[in-house]
């Protein structure tokens, strides 16, 4: 994680110290998207961490000194910002993957965390709900 303030602390240490914790990220437009950016990663950690406090043994998911967060690699087939096609291809070569090597194959995982990743909840619902039904539009 990197650095926020001369002292060398942590977005996280900051705000877990001090909620009223205020970075010196510039002026101008550059300070607001600097603020927003450290806002969106603020929100999303904390997102993460709730997630791990709701489960029901969070010895066994969460060690704070071994934990990592991970997000989707680069996939030079997208390489532009918009990931969306990008997300509902791994959805699809997960499901394609199961199809072909059964639910406990390795190789799978790989796509099963990048369209975790990438996907928002609600389109993964969505779609999970069409494979159920058998209207899901992508080939399997």
């Amino acid at each position: 994680m990197g650095k926020i303030t001369p002292e060398g602390t942590t977005i996280i240490e900051a705000i877990t110290e001090d909620q009223s914790a205020i970075f010196d990220c510039g002026s101008g437009r550059e300070k607001r998207t600097r603020l927003v950016i450290v806002l969106l990663f603020t929100y999303t950690i904390f997102a993460i961490w709730e997630r791990l406090m709701m489960a029901e043994n969070v010895e066994q998911h969460f060690d704070p000194k071994t934990f990592k967060l991970e997000t989707a690699p680069f996939d030079a087939r997208f390489p532009y910002t918009n990931q969306t096609k990008n997300c509902w291809q791994n959805y699809v070569d997960f499901h394609r993957c199961i199809k072909k090597f059964g639910e406990e194959e390795s190789r799978c995982q790989y796509f099963f965390k990048t369209y975790k990743s990438l996907c928002p909840g609600p389109w993964v619902e969505s779609w999970d709900d069409q494979m159920e039904s058998g209207t899901f539009p992508g080939r399997i």
